[in-house]
Order: C-alpha cells, then sequence, then structure tokens
C-alpha cells in the first residue's frame, strides 16, 4: 500500500489541493492503468497473493470498512 501512495504521490495524482476539473480526470484510462502497474499484484483480485487485506482492482474493495479505515 504505501508503494501505491508513494506512486499516486509522485505522480501528481494525489494532490493538496482541490483538483480544478475533475471531469478531465478519467479512472479507466488514466488511474487503473497506474493501479495494474503497481499495485495489482499485491492489492488484486488474487485473494493468495493480496497483502493486508486490500483489494483496489474493485471499487467495494477500496472503500471497504477496515480498521485503519477505506483505501
Amino acid at each position: 500500500m504505501r508503494a501505491c501512495l508513494l506512486l499516486l504521490l509522485n505522480s501528481g495524482l494525489l494532490m493538496a489541493a482541490p483538483v480544478a476539473n475533475p471531469a478531465k480526470i478519467s479512472f479507466p484510462r488514466q488511474i487503473r492503468p497506474l493501479l495494474s502497474e503497481n499495485c495489482f499484484q499485491c492489492h488484486g483480485p488474487d485473494a493468495a497473493s493480496r497483502m493486508a487485506g486490500l483489494r483496489l482492482d474493485t471499487r467495494e474493495g477500496a472503500f471497504a470498512a477496515r480498521k485503519p479505515g477505506p483505501a
């Protein structure tokens, strides 16, 4: 998870300031490929290799109730 957050921070996708025009960000086109390349190996559909009980390949998994809170 730390690597995923660092990737998003370094890519400028997670910012402290609100996005000026959120309509221009496309999750399937811009965000999902980043997660797929960098995060799904440990936080994807394979339950046997999933770490920290965090699943990021589905909306339900990303926003599921977890002890530290949703991703």
